[in-house]
């Protein structure tokens, strides 16, 4: 039993979560790369933990990505970008990317998901051959998260909402990112 990649299935969508963290001689982008070549049926968004509030954000987040792509509504061309556009909640391409870049050090989950329940668990198998895999406890929420997230939307009173209601106001918002 592996603790570290949590999997799900979401509509015809099969979804794995595996948290890392890239020792310091890892070139992040050359990863990355090297893992989207693996399967070109499996997209993968790599993202900070910090701007993670738990594994059912990626999920409900990523439903909300699914349904707009279904409907060819995608706010981006590629749907990775899409998913951490709605989970950063912001419209800025290189907002994002700046903010929720992974970082060697530093915990952070690569997001992937796929119709092809095959390459999904070759791309998983081979993030765990890594040794880079940490347990998914660093995506749970906590104030830390909370306060970084809340400063990253603009929102500077996090503690009006109790937990589920700070979660329910990022689905929300993710659900509101729109192309202008």
């Amino acid at each position: 039993m592996n603790i570290n990649n949590s999997n799900y299935k979401l509509g015809h969508t099969f979804v794995s979560i595996v948290s890392i963290q890239l020792s310091n001689s890892m070139d992040v982008r050359q990863l990355i790369d090297s893992l989207r070549m693996v399967s070109n049926r499996v997209l993968l968004q790599a993202v900070d933990a910090n701007y993670i509030y738990g594994i059912e954000h990626i999920l409900e987040v990523l439903k909300i990505t699914l349904e707009y792509k279904r409907r060819k509504i995608i706010f981006t061309k590629r749907v990775e970008t899409d998913l951490l556009l709605r989970l950063l909640c912001t419209d800025q391409v290189t907002v994002a990317l700046e903010k929720a870049m992974i970082r060697t050090g530093k915990p952070g989950c690569f997001v992937m998901f796929s119709n092809h329940q095959s390459g999904l668990l070759k791309l998983a198998n081979q993030i765990q051959d890594l040794s880079i895999c940490i347990n998914n406890d660093v995506l749970s929420p906590n104030k830390t998260k909370r306060k970084i997230i809340s400063d990253n939307i603009g929102f500077t009173n996090c503690q009006i909402f109790s937990d589920e209601g700070f979660f329910k106001y990022l689905i929300e918002k993710a659900a509101l990112i729109i192309k202008r």
